[in-house]
């Protein structure tokens, strides 16, 4: 009887050292949020995209300094203005075992054209043709030269034709060919995933991966301190010092592409959802907008809410993306003239707003919103401050339930950002896809569909810088209010860098030896 007691209790002791030792090997990394979907082309937004990348593979990709790289696509070439070829890489599998072929690219990119809920639309709009050549060529044929195609493949990731048409519920269970293979996934909390031992950039060295979602920066960084998670992403600038004065972790920084902004709904002159106390939408009036810009202190937002880790922006890009203008300055920032300018309005005795935010997606985005909120109060705005879950905010906004609202966007290329951010929203072309706030102006069109045909780069550039300060100064759609920096800590028995597109490819993480 003893022998089979003292057996037993062998048995449960060997099971739980294997299980412990099992867990042991589980790199977790603590995310502000959760994938949406793993549909690659339902959500355009960073959190997603980043859960999706390690399933899948993009056409192309971009390195931590913003610039392209061959991805499924080895090489390509411009042939003319308006013909692309791209010549796949020939050891590209699916976790199924199958190869990616250009067929499955063709499939994908269909996908993102025509599938009415996609949101790449405009990453694919230039698109007339496509045509495989073989297994691994594929001919695109664009209706207008459209020198930043390979840019707008970053987007696009790849997935096995096979697997959804044969499967209506394929994106449960997705086959990819990236770096991991999907294992598991509680929707908005977990994603369990392992190391695709065929992947064609090599074995990744964290074998057993976890993105989990942990909201709130605080238990992000308990999770770190107690060893529950090994890597965490927005670090809230309160906690930088106490992380890099513990000896057992790594901090890392990075100049962010991010840029933090308030928009003001200017759809309809008579009226906006979050308004209330006047009878119009007085953000339809230019002197209202541009008494916002006026009294935002971008300055002390920087220093007081984000500790000096942030930038006062200028511009919807940030300094280190192509086009990015250096001589573009934002409206000074005066309280008086702010005044002043709701007064010449007709607002002199102000009106209500509800100001929409997220509470769990930037950089103390709830702080930034309270202080925005305080500052519109100042002016003569009375302002009730909204700061909800990114998860009931972002379908909120879809709807156009808002009047203003505090976001932020993440782009290494500043042309598609004003075709899905600035022009008329144009479902059928693709144009102004995410453009919530209605503002169009047909000259801005014309000057961004030229810099989108346009090869050579300093001319693009004009265009570009063109079309940005009118949206900025003359018609004051956006007000950047900074750029924000990546800050990531990771325990100090594994390398790895922030990058500043904000992006954690779990696949670039080294283990120490």
């Amino acid at each position: 009887m003893l022998k089979k007691l003292f057996g037993l209790i062998s048995l449960f002791f060997v099971a739980g050292l294997l299980a412990v030792q099992a867990q042991s090997d589980l790199f977790t990394i603590g995310f502000q949020g959760a994938a949406a979907t793993l549909d690659p082309i339902l959500r355009l937004e960073t959190t997603t995209i980043n859960w999706q990348q390690h399933i899948f593979d993009s056409i192309t990709k971009t390195d931590s300094n913003g610039r392209i790289q061959p991805g499924l696509a080895q090489v390509w070439q411009a042939n003319g203005t308006n013909k692309w070829t791209f010549i796949l890489r020939r050891n590209a599998v699916f976790h199924d075992g199958s190869k990616v072929t250009a067929a499955d690219v063709i499939f994908s990119l269909q996908r993102a054209a025509t599938e009415p809920k996609s949101t790449f639309k405009a990453s694919v709009s230039s698109i007339k043709s496509l045509k495989a050549i073989g297994d691994y060529t594929l001919e695109v044929t664009t209706e207008r030269p459209d020198p930043l195609l390979p840019n707008k493949f970053v987007g696009i990731l790849v997935v096995s034709k096979k697997q959804v048409e044969n499967n209506a519920n394929w994106a449960d269970k997705p086959i990819g060919s990236g770096a991991y293979k999907f294992v598991s996934w509680l929707s908005g909390d977990n994603l369990l995933l392992e190391a695709n031992t065929n992947y064609w950039g090599g074995v990744p060295q964290i074998s057993r991966l976890k993105l989990q979602n942990i909201p709130n920066p605080t238990a992000r960084v308990a999770a770190l301190l107690s060893n529950q998670v090994q890597l965490i992403e927005k670090i809230a600038p309160q906690d930088v010092a106490r992380l890099t004065s513990n000896a057992e972790l790594l901090v890392s920084q990075a100049p962010s592409n991010r840029v933090i902004y308030l928009v003001m709904d200017v759809r309809n002159a008579n009226n906006s959802p979050a308004i209330t106390g006047v009878n119009n939408n007085p953000f339809a009036n230019l002197k209202v907008r541009e008494a916002i810009a006026r009294g935002l202190d971008k300055t002390s937002i920087t220093k007081n809410i984000m500790g000096g880790f942030a930038t006062p922006a200028t511009q919807f890009v940030a300094p280190n993306v192509p086009g990015f203008d250096r001589g573009l300055k934002s409206l000074s920032y005066s309280l008086e003239k702010a005044k002043t300018l709701l007064r010449d309005a007709g607002y002199g005795s102000g009106f209500s707003l509800r100001l929409d935010a997220t509470n769990d997606r930037y950089q103390n985005d709830a702080l930034i919103a309270q202080a925005v909120g305080g500052m519109l109060e100042q002016i003569g705005i009375k302002t009730k401050v909204n700061a909800i879950s990114r998860t009931v905010l972002f379908p909120q906004l879809d709807k156009g339930e808002f009047s203003a609202y505090i976001s932020g966007w993440a782009s290494s290329d500043v042309v598609n950002t004003l075709v899905s951010q600035a022009m008329c929203k144009n479902p059928q072309e693709g144009y102004g896809a995410l453009n919530r706030a209605g503002y169009c102006n047909k000259e801005v069109d014309k000057l961004i569909l030229q810099a989108a045909s346009n090869f050579n780069l300093l001319e693009r550039n004009k265009l570009v810088s063109k079309a940005m300060r009118q949206i900025l100064q003359n018609d004051i759609f956006w007000i950047p209010l900074h750029y924000e920096n990546v800050i990531h800590a990771i325990t100090n028995k594994y390398q790895y860098k922030a990058r500043g597109d904000e992006f954690i490819n779990s696949w670039e993480i080294t283990v120490k030896r």
